[in-house]
């Protein structure tokens, strides 16, 4: 944050004690001996100061205060908010159809069809969505920190772009605003495909996050995977981020899977905003879970467990720039099995009490994660400590406490270099002993090589200590070596390194957005008691296709190579390509 300005001293003057001013006149008063002035002379002129003080207040009292006072200090308020929205596509917009059409008539026909049959497919967002989520209304006393903090809110929703909040000055103390918004694309169809392995699917799906013009989110879908029990998997889900018009959200989501079968509730009222006092989350959710043992990539168990969890979650903000958050919740999980021995942790009821402290302020980037847009990037730090203490309402054998320290912090370097850091060490307790230990961390940064060219590096590791057998990570596809399968490699100790080169090019095919990213990743899993030393990394060189739509990012085709093995031809030494869209 940036440091606090204290009005209270501007000139730095300085308030004496009488013994202060006795010992800080004496200078003054050798001065004048030195001069040949005697002891009664320098009472007498010693005490002109204090007549001409007089004086001068008698003068300004006399004049109304107009020298330090008056009309300096205003008041103002918020007059007129105006909104002013943007179609999806408008002609101000560029794309290659476009560019093209100006030297190609028919393609330039085709290019004005296929953008107003975008725009009639969209809804434009209602003008009471985009009012509801500004932190200020009209009457209200101007604070430019809300006005600037509505404009990061109203970017975080992901409906709508290119956020513009103006002000105009007015007599009287009145500011008139002005929102301009565009909307953004926000049906998102997907489409997946999966071969390698011995394991083969698809996926397909949809997902709007704008429905009707109204914010709401709602996303179906269904994929198909060779290697489950049941290989159809299907999902539906419903968010509405405003529930009656107020600042709570509602998620319903039903999952139907061999790995997860769940249907889960969520009520919660999040810290919308910096400046938001308190926060509240009740969840629910029940459903089945599968359990997999891999070793060498490939399943030696095979369980399934029944759960049922419930979170209540009540949390308060204060402070300005460095803000104290305190909460506590009540956390309720309750587990069964027919073929597995349950952990400890998997039937507790764990009342948790948590505080935080925060500091934080935002600047703003650009191509960071997607082509252009405004994106906003945290700098400061955030660090707490959560305990809880199990009741033991269940008569299942479990753990008797819980502890969390964890920190995080974002600086932003010189020469468009920034870093994101993340630590954390959490841990049930059986009794005084540690039980189900896990370390991570996490370091991130980004360098900005060129206006639309940015080099990610990221460290993340994880370790875990007094696991149950059934705990373990996996090392492939979904957890950052690409090219490999998603099941690969396990153990309970992991250490990942990725280096991307993302660039993002200035080409737009329709609403899609085209760009590359050259990638290098490698990784390790490895057992407690087995040295790291003479572990065998794993690593993955390759080149993406990156296609933005709305705001969603794919990769493309992938290779990989083994310990010191060259790299020849990532393509022909791939064992797993897949292909997305989004």
């Amino acid at each position: 944050m940036p440091p606090e300005t204290s009005l209270r001293n501007p000139a730095g003057w300085s308030w004496l004690s009488p013994a202060d001013k006795a010992t800080r006149s004496k200078p003054f008063l050798h001065a004048l001996c030195q001069k040949g002035m005697t002891l009664p002379n320098v009472r007498k002129y010693s005490r002109l100061p204090v007549r001409m003080s007089a004086g001068l207040i008698v003068l300004f009292t006399l004049s109304g205060f107009r020298t330090f006072g008056g009309d300096e200090t205003h008041t103002y308020a918020v007059g007129k908010v105006t909104v002013e929205q943007r179609e999806v596509f408008d002609e101000s917009d560029s794309t290659f159809l476009q560019n093209v059409g100006e030297y190609v008539r028919p393609v330039g026909e085709l290019a004005q069809k296929m953008r107003k049959l975008a725009n009639d497919v969209h809804v434009l967002t209602r003008e009471e969505v985009i009012r509801r989520e500004l932190l200020f209304k009209e009457g209200d006393p101007y604070d430019q920190r809300l006005v600037d903090e509505s404009a990061r809110h109203l970017r975080k929703l992901g409906i709508v772009g290119d956020i513009s909040i103006t002000s105009d000055t007015l007599p009287n103390n009145i500011i008139d605003v002005v929102v301009k918004t565009h909307d953004r694309w926000t049906l998102s169809p997907s489409l997946s495909a999966t071969v390698g392995g011995g394991v083969s699917g698809f996926g397909i799906g949809v997902r709007e996050e704008n429905l009707f013009g109204m914010g709401q989110k709602v996303g179906v879908g269904y994929n198909r995977l060779s290697d489950r029990t049941n290989p159809n998997g299907g999902e539906v889900a419903f968010t509405e981020p405003r529930s009656f018009g107020s600042w709570w959200s509602t998620a319903l989501q039903y999952r139907n899977a061999d790995e997860l079968r769940q249907a889960s509730v969520d009520i919660q009222r999040p810290f919308y905003a910096d400046a938001a006092e308190w926060a509240a989350r009740s969840y629910a959710n029940v459903g089945r879970l599968r359990i997999r043992q891999y070793q060498d990539g490939d399943v030696v168990r095979d369980d399934y467990l029944n759960q049922e969890n419930e979170l209540l979650w009540l949390a308060s903000s204060s402070g300005s720039d460095t803000k104290l958050q305190l909460a506590a919740g009540y956390y309720r999980m309750r587990a069964n099995s027919d073929s597995m021995e349950l952990r400890p942790f998997d039937n507790v009821d764990l009342v948790i009490g948590s505080l935080s402290i925060l500091s934080r302020e935002y600047y703003k980037g650009s191509y960071i994660e997607n082509f252009g847009r405004v994106e906003d990037v945290p700098v400061g730090y955030q660090v707490g400590l959560a305990l809880g203490r199990n009741l033991h309402f269940s008569s299942l054998g479990s753990v008797d406490y819980f502890a969390r320290l964890f920190g995080q912090g974002s600086v932003r370097f010189g020469g468009g270099v920034s870093g994101h850091y993340k630590a954390s060490i959490a841990s049930y307790f059986v009794g005084n002993t540690p039980d189900e230990m896990t370390i991570s961390a996490t370091a991130l940064h980004f360098w900005r090589l060129m206006p639309n060219q940015t080099l990610l590096g990221r460290i993340t590791t994880t370790i875990g200590s007094h696991w149950a057998p059934s705990s373990q990570l996996t090392l492939g596809s979904f957890s950052g070596l690409r090219g490999y399968r998603s099941n690969e490699f396990v153990g309970q100790r992991i250490l990942v390194v990725n280096l991307e080169h993302r660039m993002f090019s200035m080409l737009s095919l329709w609403f899609l957005k085209l760009g590359a990213a050259f990638f290098f990743d490698s990784g390790v899993v490895w057992n407690q008691g087995e040295g790291f030393g003479g572990q065998r990394f794993h690593s993955a060189v390759g080149v993406g296709l990156q296609i933005e739509s709305g705001k969603n990012l794919g990769n493309g085709f992938i290779g990989k190579f083994d310990g010191h093995s060259p790299v020849t031809l990532p393509l022909d030494t791939c064992d797993h390509r897949s292909v997305t869209i989004r």
